[in-house]
């Protein structure tokens, strides 16, 4: 389960449209809690730059540099970068198969599909195994 406030899901939304057509992408900040009906506690979402210049309609990359600088900005502050959130222009909020092929352990992955400009839908995903990476997870948006 990842679990995040109203206000960060608005933050991931309103970067998905001002990207549009383009494939935004951010980072996810917050916990894991791995006990009992563990569950991953979103604190901030991070936009993050897409580089992928030649297909960002279908594509995002993200900028290596700014991913260096964020866990450095993270180090010893008790936060860690717990999944990744990125936008599926005109196209559905499951995973890719490059959404799979890049797929990490003990990670979530938020995708926004924008259809015609307009939030459709929030999915999130986490890694289980190199055969399958990706099962749905449950999403919980508090207020």
């Amino acid at each position: 389960m990842i679990r995040f406030s109203k206000a960060i899901y608005e933050d991931m939304a309103a970067h998905a449209k001002k990207d549009y057509p383009h494939e935004c992408c951010g980072a996810l900040i917050g916990k894991h809690d791995f006990g009992v009906g563990g569950r991953r506690e979103v604190a901030e979402a991070r936009p993050l730059r897409n580089v992928n210049e030649e297909r960002a309609h279908d594509r995002f990359l993200l900028d290596p540099q700014e991913q260096i600088a964020l866990e450095k900005e993270l180090r010893g502050t008790g936060r860690d970068i717990i999944g990744y959130y990125h936008s599926h222009p005109d196209h559905p909020s499951a995973p890719s198969e490059t959404d799979r092929e890049f797929a990490q352990e003990d990670t979530s992955y938020i995708i926004i599909s924008v259809h015609k400009g307009e939030i459709d839908k929030l999915t999130s995903w986490a890694y289980e195994n190199p055969s399958d990476p990706f099962s749905e997870e449950e999403v919980e948006i508090t207020d």
